[in-house]
């Protein structure tokens, strides 16, 4: 086939199959080296006579512009080889290299061809569009004509230990869970909506649990989800969607679709989360940091850090065999290295370089951090969790090391006979060492046996729905909660200043026209009159308020019955699990950073 070499398409096609590098010396093409060389040199076609007797000694019956005879070229080799004939040998290899590529050659200077005519063609319609009284109609037309591998994405759900996928026929998500050593997952939506089809969009650990689960579970056209910005200023049934840094809109089923997905998938994601949490042993401490798996265990005094350095050097397991010789001397953290495996390594929230660092911190305590220990590879010795470091360093090292310095190494100075150790650390407290601690025991809320322990955690839902926009309740939600005070109400005897208290936060406007309704005649007309859309989050908190004011009365503390905090904890419990489910993705996407 002979073709024209200056033409762009055919250059084009050319450096493309034979990979953009130079056919003599495969060295790289760009913009300012290329050009595109003829084997039989374009200066012979004036000499028709020579060339005739060339390609008869070649075999090849050859024109000058045909395409076994063009290939790609630095311009250093095309001038060196100048108008020189190769050995005929060497000729035949050059073209019979040549003629492999041609087939591949001709096939995309046809795609390049038509490709140019689509743009023409592209430009008219877009003109058209543009210009119709509604352009988003006219495209949705031309979007219908596509073939099927455009069409609708196949219902589909699979997820495994460490992978998430589902589709709807116009949202597809494909996800990364998180995994033991690398917790953080990540994920990637494509769509099939006409205005951004043909589109992946990936989101990193922080933009799901930060943008992309807030307001998670909740209706989408109250808007309080984190990746709906809002309904399209002009057009019906279109919302603006932002996920990570990209905007667009999608119609409204298509949104509905998406919040489907995420719903799933927030699920999975927290249950994945949860359970790498148990594995480590870092659920029941609150200063966690999701990033590098690791917690914030206690607060000292840095005198006492330093002793604790300083034993760890003094008791490295390469200078004796005794059962505190089993740390691996290290600058600034402790390391326990028993049996030459590192089972936990304790360091300073930041990290100092070298062990007298710490005599220069102006800083008179610091926090002793847990991090997790990739020990994958040894299949033998599982590395301590979070839990187990936090009760050896509290129950049996500390005290230990305090042991050591005011007694031990005291004594043996002076001869004297030092107290024995259990004697010791019957009597040893703690606390008086320790300034703060992360640790602390999650309440189960289904086990709550007492007022006491219900009182505290209407403090905690009453400061989440105060200070949580986002969260929505279902009807039957808010009508569990009025009914949990009534069935409180009804089992005690409250100040009369109690009673009004909470009859004014239950309804203000009730009360200024009915002064003589009680509470719990009250709490009856909201339950038949309620409706959902009246009942903001606000108003939600101030039900809460009134647990609180009931609860930590005397009567209550002495007098409920164990039956009735049973049935309010079962009416309040998918409420608590909201609660605990939305604050648990505010934990694992804490930016610590």
């Amino acid at each position: 086939m002979e073709v024209n070499p200056k033409d762009p398409i055919v250059r084009y096609a050319i450096l493309e199959a034979h990979g953009f590098q130079c056919y003599y010396t495969e060295k790289s093409l760009n913009v300012f080296n290329a050009t595109i060389d003829h084997i039989v040199p374009q200066s012979y076609e004036g000499k028709l006579d020579e060339l005739n007797e060339y390609k008869r000694v070649l075999g090849h019956d050859v024109d000058i512009n045909h395409l076994y005879n063009l290939v790609p070229a630095t311009w250093k080799i095309n001038l060196l080889k100048s108008n020189k004939l190769y050995e005929v040998p060497h000729a035949i290899f050059l073209i019979n290299r040549a003629k492999e590529k041609a087939p591949e050659i001709i096939k995309r200077i046809q795609e390049l061809r038509n490709f140019k005519d689509f743009e023409r063609y592209l430009t008219a319609i877009s003109a058209y569009i543009s210009s119709s009284n509604n352009p988003r109609i006219e495209f949705s037309k031309i979007v219908e004509l596509l073939p099927e591998q455009f069409g609708p994405f196949e219902k589909k759900r699979e997820v495994t230990s460490e992978n998430f996928s589902r589709s709807l026929p116009s949202v597809s998500l494909m996800a990364f869970l998180p995994r033991p050593y690398e917790q953080c997952g990540s994920c990637c939506f494509e769509f099939r909506s006409v205005f951004v089809s043909d589109c992946m969009i990936t989101l990193s650990h922080k933009q799901i649990t930060q943008q992309l689960f807030l307001g998670l579970n909740t209706d989408y056209k109250l808007e309080k989800r984190g990746f709906i910005v809002g309904k399209h200023f002009n057009l019906p049934n279109l919302y603006y969607i932002q996920l990570g840094n990209n905007r667009f809109t999608l119609k409204e089923e298509e949104v509905e679709e998406l919040c489907k997905i995420v719903d799933d998938f927030g699920g999975v994601f927290v249950r994945r989360f949860q359970s790498i949490e148990n594995k480590w042993g870092v659920s029941n401490f609150c200063e966690f940091d999701p990033y590098e798996c690791s917690v914030k265990l206690i607060e000292i005094k840095r005198s006492l850090w330093r002793k604790m350095i300083e034993f760890s050097w003094e008791f490295d397991y390469a200078n004796g065999n005794s059962e505190w010789h089993i740390f691996n001397r290290t600058n600034g953290t402790i390391m326990l290295y028993p049996n030459r495996i590192i089972l936990t390594r304790l360091e300073p929230e930041n990290i100092e370089s070298y062990h007298y660092a710490s005599y220069m911190n102006p800083d008179e305590t610091l926090w002793i951090k847990w991090k997790r220990y990739d020990n994958r590879f040894i299949i033998d010795e599982e590395p301590w969790t979070a839990e187990q470091t936090f009760h050896w360093l509290t129950e049996k090292f500390i005290p230990y090391v305090v042991y050591y310095y005011e007694l031990v190494n005291i004594k043996k100075r002076w001869f004297g006979k030092s107290m024995d150790f259990l004697e010791f650390s019957n009597n040893f407290k703690i606390d008086n060492y320790i300034i703060s601690s992360s640790f602390q025991i999650t309440r189960d809320f289904e086990l709550i046996d007492s007022a006491d322990d219900l009182l505290s955690e209407m403090y905690s839902l009453q400061m989440f729905f105060s200070t949580n926009p986002r969260i929505s309740l279902s009807l039957e939600e808010i009508k569990s909660i009025f009914l949990g005070i009534k069935y409180i109400l009804m089992n005690i005897e409250l100040p009369n200043y109690s009673y009004y208290y909470i009859r004014k936060q239950i309804d203000y406007s009730m009360l200024e026209k009915n002064d003589h309704m009680d509470a719990i005649a009250l709490i009856n007309h909201k339950l038949e009159t309620i409706v959902e859309e009246n009942i903001t989050l606000g108003q939600i908190g101030e039900l809460f308020k009134c647990y609180i004011e009931a609860l930590k009365c005397k009567s209550a503390i002495n007098n409920l019955n164990k039956i009735v905090i049973k049935e309010v904890i079962k009416l309040l419990e998918p409420i608590w699990e909201r609660y605990y489910f939305i604050e648990y993705i505010k934990r694992i996407g804490k930016d610590n950073n």
